[in-house]
């Protein structure tokens, strides 16, 4: 049975009440420990309670740094009673850390041992933060959490958060500037987990689903955690994304449903076991970054008992758009359906989209322009930054920052990211069209394109590529490759073979470090 969208509570704090209901049925199992429904709603309660004993008031923030584990969503879940958490990416450098504290000022830092020693060490002789708790951990100044939330009072009666007041700060990328903290009201963060579950990752109870995208992914955590909850799917915690790991835990724990994005997806059609495991999958859930077709139909023909399913959205956009099962059968038995691999599918309901010339003006189908959206999903406003706020709406519609285009049918297809497109001797060239012929290149495993500088044409294009194993394809090959498929000044200028790519903390091909890393190579050499 799919979750409908009936009598879905307007807050967090009701969802958790309301699936209680499953009792005794897993909800959150990580490698050392497993919560029940019903378990998981009474640790809850005591650990909000245990907040608002410390003085904390609705609306404080709560740091959390640490790997996937059930004592994070937890964490997570006090949102319930007016708390503010504020997941944190675990992969940034502690100055980076210490940046992002300074920014939200949580009154509480819950960290798993890790992250506790990275805060000791490098931290918090930085930041002041009033109270400090970490799981397992017997550190000097720092609360047991165990202890700590077994202190708490599960029946205590305490405010219920309103529907408007914010549930959670999620930190943007910061892929194109300094990460700003997007507001997700309990309203929009329900909406985005019922519409993900019934419309784009077609969960149910009848699920059990494996999580490897990190707590401090948007995607991850309010697409498909909050969403396969709210369903009332069993979840499976895993700390990382490891392709071995997930083929066993496939195998072994009856997963029937996983979210990846498309670079692990690349690592798991490469590995031996990954048929057989995909064999006992009911879907595969796609997004996070632009997925290349090639990559894409040869997964559909490693798992052809799997369906697959796309969606598309944003930390501050809330999920956009779905392409489900059907439509990639259609496209892999239809010629005439083939492009629709290439979209992102069409608008979940309660959805408003434009696309937008750089005037401001409608732009016909077919016309690449500014996606913007409206819809109860989208983010309140960036935290503490009014002007940024304002500058990313226009009226009630907010911008992307993508560039795409509508087709006569509906289907939304994505060019690129505003900021990444690469204007070379007066051209437009949008860095994924040039990714996807290189992945239909026999040779190569992975591939980025974007632009440096260059003294004639402003701008270059540039590739960097991981080559298939065996493979003996050359810079010179690769480029021969791209000039029988593309127009000349879409061609890369220079192709950089490389052992792996620069990924950020969800996985994601870093565009703007393997851009630097070009740059301060050339320099280096200038000198």
């Amino acid at each position: 049975m799919t979750v409908s969208r009936s009598n879905v509570p307007a807050t967090f704090g009701g969802v958790v009440l309301q699936q209680a209901r499953f009792g005794a049925k897993i909800a959150f199992a990580d490698t050392q420990r497993s919560v029940t429904f019903a378990q998981f709603s009474e640790r809850v309660d005591r650990l909000a309670d245990s907040f608002f004993r410390l003085g904390l008031k609705p609306g404080a923030r709560i740091g959390i740094l640490s790997r996937n584990c059930v004592s994070a969503v937890e964490c997570v879940a006090v949102m319930k009673a007016g708390f503010v958490p504020v997941p944190l990416n675990w992969r940034l450098t502690p100055p980076e850390l210490a940046s992002l504290l300074r920014d939200c000022k949580p009154d509480a830092l819950v960290c798993d041992e890790q992250g506790a020693k990275i805060a000791d060490e490098e931290i918090l002789p930085h930041v002041a933060i009033p109270h400090r708790i970490a799981f397992g951990s017997s550190r000097a100044g720092w609360l047991d959490f165990e202890a700590f939330l077994g202190a708490g009072v599960a029946d205590a009666i305490h405010p219920a958060a309103a529907e408007d007041a914010t549930a959670l700060l999620i930190y943007t990328s910061g892929t194109t500037a300094a990460p700003k903290a997007a507001m997700i009201s309990h309203k929009g963060l329900v909406a985005n987990a019922l519409a993900s579950a019934s419309e784009a990752i077609g969960v149910s109870e009848d699920d059990t689903v494996l999580f490897v995208m990190p707590l401090f992914h948007v995607g991850g955590l309010c697409y498909y955690l909050l969403a396969s909850y709210m369903a009332g799917a069993s979840c499976v915690l895993r700390p990382m994304f490891e392709v071995s790991d997930l083929v066993t835990s496939i195998e072994r724990l009856g997963v029937t449903n996983v979210h990846l994005v498309p670079t692990m997806i690349s690592d798991l059609v490469g590995h031996p076991g990954a048929a057989q495991a995909a064999s006992k999958l009911r879907r595969i859930v796609y997004a996070g970054s632009a997925m290349p077709v090639a990559l894409l139909e040869r997964a559909m023909a490693a798992f052809g008992n799997c369906s697959f399913s796309q969606s598309y959205g944003s930390t501050e956009g809330g999920i956009i758009t779905a392409l489900g099962p059907a439509e990639h059968r259609m496209a892999a038995t239809q010629p005439d359906k083939a492009h629709l691999l290439r979209s992102c599918g069409q608008l979940l309901s309660g959805t408003d989209l434009r696309i937008v010339d750089p005037d401001g003006g409608d732009c016909r189908n077919g016309s690449p322009g500014e996606v913007l959206v409206r819809s109860a999903r989208t983010m309140s406003g960036y935290w503490a930054s009014p002007e940024k706020t304002r500058d990313t709406f226009v009226g009630e519609h907010l911008r992307t920052g993508d560039i795409g285009y509508r087709d006569a049918d509906g289907y939304l297809y994505l060019v690129d990211r505003k900021n990444d497109m690469i204007v070379t001797g007066g051209e437009n060239v949008f860095p994924s069209e040039v990714e996807q012929v290189l992945y239909r290149s026999p040779d190569v495993a992975e591939a980025a394109v974007f632009g440096v500088p260059d003294p004639r044409w402003i701008e270059k294009v540039a590739a960097a590529v991981v080559l298939r194993e065996g493979s003996r394809a050359t810079p010179e090959s690769l480029l021969a490759f791209c000039k029988a498929h593309l127009a000349p000044y879409k061609c890369p200028k220079s192709v950089l073979v490389m052992e792996q790519l620069p990924k950020t903390g969800v996985g994601k091909i870093s565009r703007k470090l393997l851009q630097q890393a070009v740059v301060h190579a050339a320099n280096d050499a200038k000198t």
